[in-house]
Formats: structure tokens, C-alpha cells, sequence
């Protein structure tokens, strides 16, 4: 009885050098590519939660998110998409959500309220209340959908030329390094 050789523990038989290393070459990139495709998952996650916050981002750079996720989406699904093209869509992704631009910040509008009794004579005035701190504000009254003309301070005197209209006061608040906030008020009751 002859001895048989002893094989390499880590070296199926019949396996020769060159081939058990392309097999170990072969299983090391899968593994690589699952993670890079676990990493793009992961960052397709991240990016449709940015996203969703309507608002918190200028239309440009979400568009731009939107974009590569479209393509993230389309290459984390695909089985047979290559090692390059899931690093591919994870940096193009990644860049995107590096570079969104967060929306500027705006007056903060509360409420605008009519005070007064709605009849010629009278006055009508604009309550502003619950907006930022800080802010300056600018009116321009409205008999229906029309402009009254020079109707620009915080107070309207009816004149009879409105009766039989609906009044409302558009205002307009600003302040320094913010975006300005338009609001109008509810309609009064027809002038009397």
C-alpha cells in the first residue's frame, strides 16, 4: 500500500493553484460587490428620507438627488449590474446628497386678521400677529380681486366708492437675510 500525498486543507482536490486563486479572487469581488451594494442600499435609503422633507432643499439640488436615485434604484436592482456599475451609482448618488443646498430660510407668517365694521365711513384695519420676530410689513388692500388704489398703510377709510364690496388686505412681511412671506386676509362682509 502506497501512501497518499496530503492536499492543502484550504485546496479542494482536483483544484489546481491557479485555479483555487481565481476562486478566491472570484468569491473576494462578490463579497465586495454585495457590500458595495449593500452601501448604495443604504444610501438610497438616506436619500429618499432628504428628499421627502418638502422644502428644506432648493429645487435644483433635489432634482439632482432624484436623478441619481433613479439610477441607484435601477442598478441596486438589477442582479446582473457589475462591480463598477453599483460603485457607479453609489458616487453619483453620494455626490448628489453631498450637494444638496438647503432652502433659504423665510419669514415665518402668522395670522392677518380685518378689524373695523365693514361700512362706509368707517375704517378697516390690518392685525398682524405670530409672524418672526422682527419683521416689517408692507399692505396693499383689495376690493375683490381688484387694487384699491394708494391703499398701502395698515388702516383703509371706506369710502363710498366700496360699498357693496368684499375687502381684503394682502401683507407682505420682510426682514434682513430672510425670504419674504406673503399673506391675505379673509374677505369682510360686503361694505354697507
Amino acid at each position: 500500500l502506497k501512501p497518499v500525498p496530503a492536499k492543502a486543507p484550504d485546496q479542494p482536490s482536483g483544484v489546481t493553484p491557479a485555479e483555487a486563486q481565481r476562486q478566491a479572487d472570484a468569491a473576494a469581488a462578490a463579497a465586495a460587490a454585495t457590500a458595495t451594494k449593500t452601501a448604495l442600499a443604504a444610501v438610497t435609503a438616506d436619500a429618499e428620507a432628504l428628499v421627502a422633507k418638502a422644502g428644506a432643499y432648493t429645487p435644483a439640488s433635489v432634482q439632482a438627488v432624484q436623478a441619481a436615485l433613479a439610477t441607484a434604484k435601477t442598478v441596486g436592482a438589477n442582479p446582473a449590474a457589475t462591480p463598477a456599475e453599483v460603485q457607479a451609482a453609489l458616487t453619483a448618488l453620494s455626490k448628489a446628497v453631498a450637494g444638496l443646498v438647503p432652502a433659504p430660510a423665510t419669514v415665518k407668517a402668522g395670522t392677518v386678521k380685518i378689524t373695523g365694521t365693514a361700512k362706509v365711513g368707517k375704517t378697516l384695519k390690518a392685525k398682524v400677529a405670530k409672524w418672526t420676530s422682527g419683521t416689517a410689513y408692507s399692505y396693499r388692500w383689495y376690493a375683490g380681486s381688484k387694487v384699491i388704489k394708494n391703499a398701502t398703510s395698515a388702516s383703509l377709510k371706506i369710502t363710498k366708492a366700496l360699498k357693496g364690496k368684499k375687502i381684503k388686505v394682502r401683507v407682505t412681511g420682510t426682514k434682513s437675510g430672510l425670504v419674504s412671506t406673503i399673506k391675505t386676509s379673509k374677505a369682510t362682509k360686503k361694505i354697507k
